[in-house]
């Protein structure tokens, strides 16, 4: 049988590091794929903060438009909950804040673009031990822009691409626990 318990007031921290490959999809366009570190800690309220940096030429040749998504995410929340020795959840509200980069591939003027990017949403994660201080963790998170943004070449005007209405991520990755 699993037991189910919040950490009490003299419950020790928990802090982790990971490194996880990620999907992101800040953009209308196609998903944006690469990698994050996060620092996590668990203890009377659930903290995290991680940095990130994907595109969309990771996997395959876009036809229109290059995105380089890099970002920063904070995010706040209840304290974590344990499902046994093993298993432990948590959410959190969260921010991000951001750099986008768009190059116009097969189009009539090739210009680049770099935008901020600001967002605010909620992350989930699902973390299963594995070693005595290693696990790996699932993050599932979305994400509203704040300010839509598109990305056009100047002259002749030809739109590449605009921030999508909702940006959803996850994440997949190794968690040591200090």
């Amino acid at each position: 049988a699993t037991s189910r318990r919040a950490p009490t007031p003299g419950h020790q921290w928990h802090l982790g590091l990971g490194l996880a490959a990620l999907a992101k999809r800040p953009m209308a366009a196609t998903p944006l794929t690469g990698a994050g570190v996060s620092l996590f800690v668990a203890g009377s309220l659930t903290w995290w903060l991680s940095a990130h940096y994907s595109r969309n030429d990771m996997l395959v040749s876009p036809s229109s438009a290059r995105f380089g998504f890099g970002g920063l995410v904070l995010g706040v929340g209840p304290p974590a909950v344990d499902f046994g020795p093993r298993l432990r959840v948590a959410a959190a509200l969260a921010a991000e804040g951001a750099f986008v980069t768009a190059e116009g591939v097969n189009v009539d003027v090739e210009l680049s673009a770099k935008r901020s990017y600001w967002a605010a949403g909620a992350l989930g994660r699902v973390q299963f031990k594995v070693a005595s201080h290693a696990g790996i963790f699932l993050e599932l998170g979305g994400f509203v822009p704040l300010i839509e943004r598109r990305f056009s070449t100047r002259e002749p005007y030809e739109l590449v691409g605009r921030t999508a209405r909702f940006a959803a991520q996850g994440a997949l990755g190794l968690a040591l626990s200090l």
